[in-house]
Parts: structure tokens; C-alpha cells; sequence
């Protein structure tokens, strides 16, 4: 019995670093927003930095120098979410501390997962196999053990889940053999480059998006930034563009799944707390979106086998087109988020490996750099649905706080969603088949 323990023990350590890297940009996210008060402004300020800095953080990460191996900033990334993990846990008896918990699970989301990616790829063309069928087991178990606790009511199930995360951060420092720092001065580990510009300019930009609706009382003022912030974001793609030696498609593809991770992670929680409940939260939203990041993940390789390659984009698109289609009755809305974190999670996995092997970038930033152009993606995608959110709200009598609110449910608030979730789908659906259009037109060409 006692080796049966340990076994189990065993996997669960192996497996956690899978298990982080795929969720720990969402649940923490539900967490800080369970706790959250229409009445005080201050109480969204955890959700805010934990957003804000997953968001920006890649930029942070792309503008440290490639003196520091990756394998080692996979070690600090998990030290940060375990700090911040348990931080989150001591946020249940002191408020305050969810704030601090914010940013360093916020940088640890947003590093852990490019850099996850990199060290098993690295490691596969080293003749290891990094992910095993025992990882995919232990990783179902713990998707039950958090699907259980998420759906404890009360804010107990925060310090719970807080406490099994700082767990599992520690189990995957153990996991991640890195490798050996040599000792740099300061100044050579992080170097002022433009990604450093970008990360402050990014981060000022997404602070004042997500926290212009509370700090704000004119909606002037409000829908201002928004556009301003949009405008700049989709300036600074642009450029990206044209100096880049990426092929546009992988930028253009990199670009969608940022927005539509935006969309899931964050409407999607609004969308079903305010029309089935925060308190379904688990089984309407957590399981169908982990669920598809998880078979995404089993059954790429067979996927992508049976697909011609340069059929590849078209079948993506086609899948996420079908899959927004399925989020317009509302009882196959846990089905249409299925579809869409599944086929988002393939693309995520085709452009992975697309952009590991462009040998005009550094082997160490090819991976971060797909990231860094998909948080510019969601960037755009926030101010979007921040503005449509905006605009619907100025015809009835909902404040936007209240809209947000997840523990906010009346009959207006769900009709209100429900625009929103139309024109979201139909902005999305069009989007897609406008790309679909335009690469099957360049192909014919």
C-alpha cells in the first residue's frame, strides 16, 4: 500500500509542471474574482494585477538577457508561484495580501508557459520524453481534486486551491532539474532593450484598461482610454510586422489566439456567472475549457498527422469557426467552450512548434517571442470587449462594476450578457472567415 503512495506521489510531482503551465493563467483569475465586491473598488485589485501583470509579463521576460538559461527561469517562475501561491493562501485571513499574491502568480503565469514549452522541446531533441502517459493520469487527478474543491461554496475553496497550487509549485521545482547560473553582474543579466519599453508600456496601457473602470466615475474618460489604448496596441503590431522576420501567418495566427484565449478566460467567466451562477462556475466553465487544453495536448501529433500541411490553418479555422457557432445556443455553450479552448490549443501547439525551429530568431527567444505577439492579441481583444461592455451598459441602468461583478445575477444583467455575447461571436465569426478568405485566396494565387 505504502509503494502504491509513493507512486502516486511520484507521478503527481512529475506531473505538476504540465499541470501548472496550462492552468495557471485561468484559476487563479477565478479565485481573485470570487472575491471580489461591487461595493469597493480595492477588492478587485488582486484579479487586476494578477491580469495585468500575466499579461505583460512575457515582455519582461523577453527583455532578460539570454545569459540566463531558460530551464533556470523556469525554476524562478515556479518559486514566484509558489510564493505567491501561498501569499494567496495568508489573503484569506489578511485581505491585502491577494494583492501581492496577484503579481507574483500573475509574472509566474505569464513566464511558466513559453519557457515550459522551450525546456520540453529542448529536452525531446535531447532523446528524453518530458511528457508521458503518467504525466496525462496524474494530471486527470488533479484536474478532479481542483474541479472538487472549485465548486466548495464559500471562500474556503480559495485557501484550499491556494494551498494546493503552492503545493504543486514546490513539487515542480523539484521536478525541473536546471541547470547551473553562472554569476553575472546585474547588468548583464537584465539588459534595457526595447522589450523592457514595451513591457512598461504594455503594463501602464492594461493597468489602466482593466482598472479605468473603477478608479474612473467619467465614462468620458473611461471609453478614452480604451480607444487610446487599442489604437496603441494595434500601432505597435503593426510595427511589430514590419520589422519582424516572422512569416505573417504565424503572426497573424499568434495574434487570434490571443484573443481568443481573452475571450475565454475572461468574458466567459463573466458571461456564465452572470447567467448560470459563479457558484456552476466548475463544471460549466473549468471543465469543458481545461478539458480541451488537456485533449488538445493528448491528441495533437494524431491531428496533425491526418492533415495535409498545407491544410493546416484552414482546418484551425474552421474548427474555432464551427466551434463559435455552438456558443450561440445557450444549451451548448460548455460544448462551444470545449471547441473553442480545444482547437485554440491546437494552433497554440502548431505555432509552438512553428516558431521552434525559425532559425532567424534565437533558439531561447523563438518560443517567447509567439507569446509576446499573442499578449499583444489579448491586449486588443480586452480593450474590445471592455468598449462593446461600454457601449451596451450605456442604455440601461447597470453600472459596468455591476456587470462585472461575478456574483452579480438579475434578469437585466443576463440580457445585457447576452448582446454582448452575440456581437462577440459575430465580431469572432467574421474575423475568422475573413482570415480563412484571405489565405485561401493567397494560396490559389
Amino acid at each position: 500500500m505504502s509503494k502504491k503512495i509513493n507512486q502516486l506521489i511520484k507521478k503527481v510531482i512529475q506531473g505538476s509542471p504540465f499541470f501548472i503551465s496550462n492552468t495557471a493563467t485561468f484559476i487563479p483569475y477565478l479565485l481573485y474574482l470570487s472575491v471580489t465586491n461591487s461595493t469597493q473598488w480595492d477588492s478587485f485589485l488582486p484579479a487586476i494585477l494578477f491580469y495585468t501583470f500575466r499579461v505583460t509579463g512575457v515582455f519582461l521576460l523577453k527583455g532578460i538577457s539570454s545569459s540566463i538559461n531558460n530551464d533556470r527561469l523556469l525554476r524562478v517562475s515556479f518559486i514566484l508561484g509558489m510564493i505567491g501561491s501561498l501569499l494567496g493562501a495568508g489573503g484569506f485571513f489578511y485581505f491585502p495580501m491577494y494583492a501581492l499574491s496577484g503579481i507574483f502568480l500573475g509574472i509566474s503565469a505569464s513566464w511558466v508557459m513559453p519557457l515550459s514549452i522551450h525546456v520540453r522541446y529542448n529536452e525531446q531533441e535531447q532523446g528524453m520524453r518530458p511528457i508521458t502517459k503518467d504525466t496525462y493520469l496524474s494530471t486527470l487527478l488533479l484536474l478532479l481534486i481542483v474541479g472538487g474543491v472549485l465548486s466548495i461554496d464559500g471562500n474556503i475553496h480559495v485557501l484550499l486551491l491556494m494551498l494546493i497550487y503552492s503545493l504543486l509549485y514546490g513539487f515542480a521545482c523539484i521536478s525541473n532539474k536546471a541547470s547551473s547560473l553562472e554569476k553575472l553582474p546585474i547588468a548583464e543579466v537584465v539588459r534595457v532593450t526595447p522589450e523592457i519599453y514595451r513591457f512598461i508600456v504594455y503594463f501602464i496601457v492594461l493597468l489602466a484598461v482593466q482598472a479605468g473602470r473603477l478608479l474612473f466615475n467619467t465614462q468620458i474618460l473611461l471609453l478614452g482610454i480604451l480607444v487610446f489604448s487599442m489604437a496603441f496596441c494595434l500601432f505597435l503590431f503593426s510595427k511589430s510586422l514590419e520589422k519582424t522576420t516572422i512569416p505573417k501567418k504565424l503572426a497573424v495566427f499568434s495574434f487570434l489566439v490571443g484573443m481568443i484565449t481573452n475571450f475565454l478566460i475572461f468574458f466567459c467567466v463573466i458571461f456564465i456567472s452572470g447567467t448560470q451562477g459563479y457558484e456552476n462556475m466548475a463544471y460549466l466553465l473549468y471543465t469543458p475549457y481545461v478539458g480541451g487544453i488537456i485533449l488538445a495536448n493528448i491528441y495533437a501529433n494524431k491531428v496533425f498527422k491526418r492533415i495535409p500541411k498545407e491544410k493546416t490553418t484552414a482546418f484551425l479555422l474552421m474548427g474555432m469557426i464551427i466551434s463559435f457557432l455552438f456558443f450561440l445556443p445557450e444549451y451548448t455553450t460548455s460544448l462551444a467552450i470545449f471547441g473553442i479552448s480545444f482547437t485554440r490549443s491546437l494552433a497554440g501547439i502548431w505555432l509552438n512548434k512553428s516558431y521552434y525551429v525559425l532559425e532567424d530568431i534565437p533558439k531561447k527567444q523563438r518560443v517567447i517571442t509567439k507569446y509576446v505577439l499573442q499578449n499583444q492579441g489579448n491586449v486588443v481583444q480586452q480593450t474590445l470587449l471592455i468598449s462593446w461592455l461600454f457601449i451596451v451598459t450605456q442604455f440601461s441602468e447597470n453600472k459596468l462594476t455591476a456587470l462585472l461583478n461575478v456574483h452579480v445575477m438579475t434578469d437585466e444583467k443576463y440580457h445585457l450578457l447576452r448582446q454582448v455575447k452575440y456581437g462577440s461571436v459575430l465580431f469572432f465569426i467574421l474575423l475568422l472567415v475573413s482570415i480563412y478568405q484571405f489565405g485561401e485566396k493567397k494560396q490559389s494565387d
